[in-house]
């Protein structure tokens, strides 16, 4: 700010300055100092929200992590039972209870096909499931971060069109006439203010079925950059949904 208010008055230092200019330079930078003011608070405010939204999604996967630890533990411990002397001791309780002389061999094969079976059913339907769990997560972070970016998205656009306003109301008050008629329609500032977000590439440009196939589950980690970027949605069996 500093810099745009010494490249504003140094070039009239020392001349004969209309005085309604005068006026309006200095209430349009004090109107502007403050819009930025405002805009450099929701930044900070976007931010905290994005720490936020990283910390619940980090609990998270600590606690599914520590979850699929202890899954893994009892796992691992299973077979070794099974094929240790735990599986012995099963053998003659399994004896004991089936009333029949079943030989060794027979009941340490079983206890190790137990054991195969048990690790086959870990790898193939549980591991599986702790990694997909953990990409949902990640992708239900970053569509909290997108709604968070969305909500400043919109506030900054209000700032701006605010700021427009109060600069197109000082012009009027000094000059006693509009700056442009045109801008008398709200629409046209928002149009402005839209423009200006698009000119410093802040714009969020989801697919317009994201939070409708996010609310029904259809989102998963292999099609989250199709959903998050709107690029390739044609292909998308649900974008064309009423």
């Amino acid at each position: 700010m500093r810099d745009l208010k010494r490249s504003v008055y140094e070039p009239v230092k020392g001349k004969r300055v209309n005085e309604d200019d005068k006026r309006y330079v200095d209430n349009v930078y004090s109107s502007i100092d403050s819009g930025v003011r405002n805009l450099l608070m929701l930044i900070r405010g976007r931010d905290k929200n994005f720490e936020e939204a990283d910390r619940l999604m980090e609990a998270n996967l600590e606690n599914a992590a520590s979850s699929a630890r202890l899954v893994a533990n009892l796992q691992s411990a299973v077979p070794r039972f099974l094929v240790t002397g735990g599986g012995a001791g099963g053998t003659i309780v399994l004896r004991w209870i089936l009333q029949i002389q079943i030989p060794d061999e027979v009941m340490y094969s079983g206890a190790v096909v137990a054991a195969a079976l048990i690790y086959g059913l870990w790898q193939w339907k549980m591991a599986p499931r702790m990694v997909q769990n953990a990409q949902n997560e990640r992708v239900k972070n970053a569509y909290r971060r997108g709604q968070y970016y969305e909500h400043f998205i919109v506030r900054c656009r209000y700032a701006l069109s605010t700021l427009l306003t109060d600069i197109l109301d000082i012009y009027y008050r000094i000059y006693r006439e509009e700056y442009d008629s045109k801008y008398q329609d709200l629409a046209a500032r928002e149009e402005v203010a839209k423009r200006i977000m698009a000119e410093t590439g802040a714009t969020h440009l989801t697919c317009s079925k994201l939070d409708d196939c996010f609310s029904k589950g259809r989102i998963t980690a292999d099609k989250w950059s199709t959903c998050q970027s709107n690029i390739g949605t044609q292909l998308c069996v649900h974008h064309k949904d009423p």
